[in-house]
C-alpha cells in the first residue's frame, strides 16, 4: 500500500488540445516548472490555461471514483473501469449514476463555451509527472474527448491511459489488484487538489457568515477570490488543525514580508454576519489596490494546496517595484518542491514574468492565425525581453502614454516640471534605464530636434 505520509509533487510534462475554444489543434511538449505564455491579446493565452484546468479535473474525478464506487452495495465489474481505461465512458446526463461526476463540476458554468465554434466535441491529453521523495519518477498519458449531444448533454470517452511502465491494459483489474496497485493509490494521492485557476479580474465582494455550518462548505474557490473571506475565515477559526497550521505557515508569511509588509491578517465576523478580513485596524478592502490584488492571489495560492496553478496577469495594478518582489516570491514557491504549487502556468503582458521563471526556462508564445491559436516554444531571451521592453524615447509620441494611473503631484513639483495644473505628463527612459516626467511642450521640442535630453538647446553634434 501506497504510504499516505508520502509527499508527493505533480506537473505536467506535455500537453495538447484540439477544437478547444481557439485551440484547434495545439500541442506542448517539454513543460518546465514555470509555463510563460506571452503575446498579443485574444491569442489564446487564457484558453491554454483553462483547457489545462479541465483536463486535470477530469484525470482528477476518474482516479478518485473507484474508491467511490467501493461504498456501493451492488456494482460490476464495468464500475471498476471508471477513469482508469479506454473502454468506459461516463454519461455526464441528468440520467447519470450518483457517482459520476456532473458536468459544471468538470466544464464549469459554462460548458458550450469550450467547444470550438461549429464543432461539438474536443480532445484534451497530457502527460503526468509524479514524483517523491523517496521513490523514482512515474509518468501517465490520458486523453479525453467530450463531446456535446442534442438536449445540452455532454459526454466524455477516455481515449487513452497508460500507466508509468508503458503498459495499456486491455481489461479492468480485479478488486484486490486494484487497491494494492501502487500507481493507482499514489495518483489518487496527488490528485487531491490539482489545479486552481486565478483569473485576471481578481477582487473582494461582500461576503456573509452561512446561516447553516454546511452551507458552501464543499464550495470549491472562486477563481476570483469572490469566496476567499470564507476559506480563510474557516481555516484560521476552524477545528481542521491542517488547515489552521495552513493559514499561520503558508498564508500569513507572504503577507506580512515583502512587497508590501503587511500586518497580521485576521478574519472576523461583523455583528450582521458579514465577513471581514483585517490587516492591522482596517478591513483590506481598505487597503490600496496593489495590496489587495497580492492577499487574493497569495490567498488563492495557499489555501487551494493545488499541485497546478493558472495565473492570469499576476502584474496587475502593482507598482513595477512591487511587481519585481511579486515575481521572486512566485519563483521561490515553485522552486520549493516540498510543498505545492509545483507548477504555474503564467500569462500576462509585464517583464515580470521573466523574473518569474528560473534562467534556464522556455517561453511559449501565442499568435492567433485564421482565428486559430499557434504556440511557439522559444528560448530566445533577448527577443522576450525585447517584446516586454519599454520603447525608446524616439518612439514616443505626445498622445502616448505609458501608465494610466493618476498622480497627485506638489506645487513644488509641479513647477520644478514648469508644467501647470491639470497638464498632462509623461514617461520617458533615460538611457541608464531610470524614468522621468516630462512635460507635452518637452516632447513637442525633443521630438523636432531642437531640445536635447538634459533640456537645453541641442547643438549641431
Amino acid at each position: 500500500m501506497v504510504n499516505p505520509q508520502i509527499h508527493y509533487g505533480l506537473r505536467l510534462t506535455s500537453f495538447a488540445a484540439r477544437n478547444f475554444r481557439s485551440l484547434c489543434d495545439v500541442q506542448v511538449e517539454d513543460l518546465p516548472p514555470v509555463v510563460l505564455l506571452y503575446g498579443e491579446n485574444d491569442t489564446g493565452k487564457s484558453n491554454l490555461i483553462q483547457a489545462v484546468g479541465v483536463w486535470l479535473r477530469i484525470v482528477q474525478a476518474l482516479a478518485l471514483a473507484t474508491p467511490k464506487l467501493l461504498k456501493r452495495r451492488d456494482f460490476s465489474e464495468r464500475d471498476f473501469e471508471f477513469g482508469l481505461y479506454e473502454t468506459y465512458e461516463p454519461d455526464w446526463s441528468d440520467k447519470a449514476p450518483p457517482d459520476a461526476p456532473s458536468a459544471s463540476e468538470i466544464l464549469g458554468p459554462h460548458p458550450e463555451a469550450l467547444f470550438r465554434y461549429g464543432s461539438d466535441q474536443f480532445e484534451l491529453e497530457g502527460e503526468l509527472s509524479l514524483t517523491a521523495l523517496s521513490s523514482d519518477e512515474r509518468r501517465y498519458r490520458f486523453g479525453f474527448r467530450v463531446s456535446r449531444e442534442y438536449g445540452g448533454q455532454f459526454h466524455c470517452t477516455v481515449l487513452t491511459a497508460i500507466w508509468p511502465d508503458g503498459r495499456k491494459p486491455d481489461k479492468p483489474l480485479a478488486l484486490d489488484e486494484m487497491l494494492l496497485n501502487k500507481d493507482v493509490e499514489a495518483l489518487r494521492q496527488a490528485l487531491q487538489n490539482p489545479w486552481q485557476q486565478i483569473g485576471a479580474e481578481r477582487r473582494f465582494d461582500d461576503e456573509w457568515l452561512p446561516r447553516e455550518p454546511t452551507d458552501e462548505q464543499d464550495r470549491p474557490l472562486d477563481p476570483t477570490g469572490r469566496n476567499l473571506k470564507l476559506w480563510l475565515f474557516r481555516a484560521a477559526s476552524g477545528f481542521e488543525a491542517d488547515r489552521r497550521k495552513l493559514f499561520r505557515e503558508r498564508f500569513a508569511p507572504l503577507l506580512t514580508r515583502q512587497p508590501f509588509a503587511l500586518p497580521e491578517p485576521l478574519p472576523v465576523v461583523a455583528a450582521d454576519g458579514k465577513l471581514e478580513l483585517l490587516l492591522g485596524d482596517y478591513p483590506v478592502e481598505h487597503r490600496g489596490s496593489g495590496p489587495q490584488q497580492w492577499v487574493l492571489m497569495a490567498g488563492l495560492l495557499a489555501m487551494s494546496q493545488a499541485a497546478v496553478a493558472g495565473l492570469e496577469e499576476p502584474e496587475a495594478h502593482l507598482s513595477w517595484e512591487a511587481q519585481q518582489q511579486v515575481a521572486e516570491t512566485l519563483r521561490n514557491l515553485v522552486l520549493d518542491q516540498s510543498c505545492p504549487p509545483y507548477q504555474l502556468f503564467v500569462s500576462g503582458h509585464s517583464q515580470l514574468m521573466l523574473d518569474i521563471c528560473p534562467t534556464d526556462t522556455v517561453y511559449y508564445k501565442t499568435t492567433l492565425q485564421n482565428g486559430e491559436t499557434r504556440i511557439e516554444r522559444s528560448v530566445d531571451l533577448e527577443e522576450i525581453q525585447a517584446r516586454f521592453a519599454m520603447p525608446p524615447i524616439s518612439d514616443l509620441r505626445p498622445r502616448r502614454l505609458l501608465a494610466a494611473n493618476l498622480v497627485r503631484l506638489s506645487e513644488d513639483a509641479v513647477q520644478h516640471l514648469n508644467a501647470t495644473v491639470g497638464e498632462k505628463l509623461f514617461e520617458a527612459k533615460e538611457k541608464d534605464g531610470s524614468l522621468r516626467l516630462v512635460t507635452a511642450k518637452w516632447m513637442d521640442d525633443y521630438l523636432s530636434g531642437n531640445m536635447g535630453r538634459d533640456g537645453n538647446e541641442r547643438k549641431d553634434d
